[in-house]
């Protein structure tokens, strides 16, 4: 393939592989192939020099044409294959192409963000045309809907770009659960309206399944108290913009203080991972018997720190998306904080400043004889 030919072929017309393609003959051939791997295959260094050349382009300080044959020229020096160079390119030149879009989206609502887009406002000007003349007045809920409703191009996401061209090694359990999360979080009261109705779905408090499929740690004292409670838990959240306000009453709480009260809030509460996250079973299953070892190692009296390692364990785990319950080398600190009796956490003094008072008030009385 030659490297300085003046016109690149169309994209859309295609040789079979081994076929030199002459002037005789132009017409695309028509073949079931796999996708090209694209960017992927790039090395590292050829993918910064790309990437300086979109971001001189973002800053207005090379035209188009430029960036693109740049571009061109660092993938077609790269020694790679024809169909990876064919691939990469386009998807640098759809960069370049949305970074257009938004500029004139930019110019037409009168806020233009870049030298290129006031290149563009100086165009439109000399040409006389007033279609990109700003409103003069928006209403404030047109201006709240743009807001919500605009998108942030993944180009601009650093972490994003970084694992769309090498990878993230996740175990298949973690990928599993983090395309669920990922869908759910578009409509998560959604999801959780549908698998309440569902039939056969495990009994579960209601605040606790948008814990679960927003991927958030359950409470376990608000899913003990619902097992033992006798009232209807008529509490609903209502949102005003960012603000939520709840209303209704809510069940007093009976929190989780024992072994006995730990195994039947973890048992209801592994039921409703395993409807939502089938594929969860196993994990769930070895730390259940690891937070049964900790409790079989310990007095009864030290079991309120392994209910708080539990606690820290899940927290972490939730704030994580390269973490398994499973992972218990990674949890050593937890372990050290809450169950050794030099650790940061001073359970006992958290536990007599929450133990009620048993002593009864006595109320003397001067009365007479």
């Amino acid at each position: 393939m030659s490297r300085h030919e003046s016109q690149s072929p169309s994209p859309r017309e295609t040789t079979s592989p081994g076929t030199a393609a002459d002037s005789s003959s132009r017409e695309p051939v028509v073949e079931l192939v796999s996708a090209p791997p694209g960017v992927l295959e790039l090395q590292s260094p050829v993918v910064a020099k790309c990437s300086e050349w979109i971001e001189k382009y973002k800053a207005g300080a090379v035209q188009k044409g430029e960036a693109s044959y740049e571009i061109h020229s660092l993938l077609a020096a790269s020694g790679e294959r024809s169909d990876v160079i064919k691939a990469a390119v386009e998807s640098y030149i759809a960069i370049l192409d949305q970074h257009d879009v938004k500029m004139a989206g930019a110019f037409k609502r009168g806020r233009p963000g870049s030298g290129r887009a006031r290149s563009l406002s100086g165009t439109s000007a000399s040409s006389g045309s007033n279609a990109g003349t700003p409103p003069r007045s928006t209403s404030s809920d047109s201006r709240a809907a743009l807001r919500k409703n605009k998108k942030v191009e993944e180009s601009n996401l650093p972490w994003v770009v970084r694992n769309k061209l090498f990878g993230s090694e996740l175990q298949v359990e973690l990928r599993a659960t983090l395309e669920l999360l990922k869908a759910w979080s578009v409509n998560p009261k959604q999801v959780k309206s549908s698998i309440i109705n569902t039939p056969k779905c495990p009994a579960f408090p209601d605040s606790e399944w948008l814990n679960l499929v927003q991927g958030r740690p359950i409470n376990l004292d608000n899913v003990f108290s619902g097992f033992y409670s006798t009232s209807t838990d008529n509490q609903r959240t209502e949102s005003v913009g960012e603000i939520e306000l709840k209303f209704g009453t809510k069940d007093a709480s009976k929190p989780v203080t024992t072994h006995g009260d730990w195994t039947i809030a973890f048992d209801l509460t592994r039921d409703a991972y395993l409807f939502a996250f089938a594929h969860r079973a196993d994990k769930l299953k070895q730390y259940q018997r690891f937070i049964l070892q900790q409790f079989a190692t310990k007095r009864e009296s030290e079991h309120l720190r392994v209910i708080a390692l539990d606690r820290a364990i899940r927290k972490r785990v939730s704030e994580r998306r390269d973490l398994l319950l499973s992972d218990f080398d990674q949890f050593g600190d937890l372990q050290i904080m809450h169950l050794d009796h030099y650790g940061a956490a001073d359970q006992d003094r958290d536990a007599e400043s929450a133990a009620p008072k048993d002593r009864p008030t006595i109320k003397k009385h001067n009365e007479p004889c």
